[in-house]
């Protein structure tokens, strides 16, 4: 009887010292014998996709990216070690998320899950506003507290831009919440706010991976780098295919993002009908030497910063969207000394460890790419500039002034 009390009094304990319930506790008796088993204190990785799919043409191809990721070689769905979650809104129905993994039986399977914080979702729901984000990811830290912890996010993008500029659509009013692009009833659509997604991200991830347009700029990954140690991105566009999740969990579990960036390129280099990619995965840590010396170069070569020529420039985007150019070739046509592009190409090399490209992306020349983009004040309006200020790139940097 001692005995039994004593394991009460150390589960007791155990759930003192915990935010969330144990995940699992098995109790086995032989005789007068009591032992505990298998206490899960918190999991060992955790990978969240939350996507975003409604009403913006994306629904069926992220509904493909589900039934992709159910092709890998996925843990136990009762799994005490590794959980994967995907978070889904399709077009006019309610958010709902699954927690993917094997049955009994070895089948990969999608398992809804029903959280009281959940309650009150209906299709009108925003899934992409910074509250519902915020919101959302308190819960997942409270029931599934990992080690490890990556998010995929799936939808439309467009890198640092506020809300309405890239898109523009006559009659609706943009609202800037987050990633993506949600088209709600009374004529409303939200969209990226990288500034404030950092804001509210409630819990720092090994890696952030963007499955969205546009979003491979530097002003994109300094402002999230206090909240990553890894992010992955496209200073292109995506095609609508998206990643490659096949092989996504098995890489990530093994904390391997430049694999999953690999099989990204090796898919659309090889064996896509487009032939159209480009991924780069940065280290957060090293931005800071980045950010130095660009403020340097910067500082010295301010006029011509302003006087440069944005068609000799390599550009990331297509049509009349022109705010995405190479950060590197950029600080080639300032006409920076060897010294100064020295300093600049080691900070660069340091900081981003993955960087590839097709040679075109529908009918763009990719010729000299570093793998990150970044904004021509000169090509911008004095609203763009007065937005673009706010970042802490340009913080760090003074790059408009």
């Amino acid at each position: 009887m001692r005995r039994w009390l004593s394991y009460l009094l150390l589960l007791s304990v155990l759930l003192a010292c915990r935010k969330e319930p144990i995940q699992q506790v098995t109790i086995q008796r032989e005789g007068s014998v009591e032992s505990v088993q298998e206490i899960y204190l918190e999991y060992e990785s955790l990978i969240l996709f939350y996507t975003c799919g409604h009403n913006n043409g994306l629904s069926g191809q992220i509904n493909n990216n589900l039934q992709e990721i159910l092709e890998d070689n996925l843990p136990s769905v009762h799994s005490g070690r590794q959980v994967v979650l995907f978070l889904q809104h399709a077009n006019d129905a309610a958010p709902k998320l699954y927690r993917l993994g094997a049955d009994t039986d070895g089948k990969n399977i999608c398992r809804e899950i029903h959280p009281e914080e959940m309650d009150g979702w209906d299709k009108n729901t925003t899934s992409i506003s910074t509250d519902t984000l915020q919101h959302f990811l308190n819960f997942i830290s409270r029931q599934y507290s990992a080690r490890h912890n990556y998010l995929v996010f799936s939808s439309h993008g467009s890198g640092w831009l506020p809300a309405g500029v890239y898109d523009p659509y006559a009659g609706y009013t943009f609202i800037e919440n987050t990633f993506g692009q949600d088209l709600q009833s009374g004529n409303k659509v939200y969209e990226m706010g990288i500034r404030l997604m950092a804001e509210k991200l409630p819990m720092h991830f090994d890696a952030i991976l963007f499955d969205a347009c546009l979003m491979g700029g530097v002003e994109v990954a300094y402002e999230l780098k206090e909240k990553c140690d890894v992010i992955g991105f496209s200073p292109t566009e995506i095609m609508a295919h998206g990643m490659y999740y096949q092989t996504m969990c098995s890489h990530l579990f093994v904390h391997d993002v430049i694999s999953v960036a690999e099989d990204y390129m090796y898919y659309y280099r090889h064996r896509s009908g487009t032939r159209c990619g480009c991924y780069t995965v940065v280290d957060c840590a090293r931005l800071e030497a980045l950010a130095q010396a660009c403020a340097s170069i910067f500082a010295t070569h301010r006029a011509e910063l302003e006087t440069i020529d944005p068609d000799t420039v390599q550009g990331y985007f297509r049509d009349d969207h022109h705010w995405y150019y190479d950060l590197q070739d950029v600080i080639v046509h300032l006409g920076v000394n060897e010294d100064e592009m020295d300093a600049f190409d080691a900070a660069l090399e340091q900081a981003v460890l993955f960087a590839d490209h097709t040679d075109t992306f529908l009918g763009l020349r990719l010729e000299r790419c570093c793998g990150l983009s970044t904004y021509l004040s000169i090509q911008g309006t004095t609203a763009l500039d007065d937005y673009y200020k706010l970042y802490q790139w340009n913080v760090a940097t003074g790059y408009v002034e």
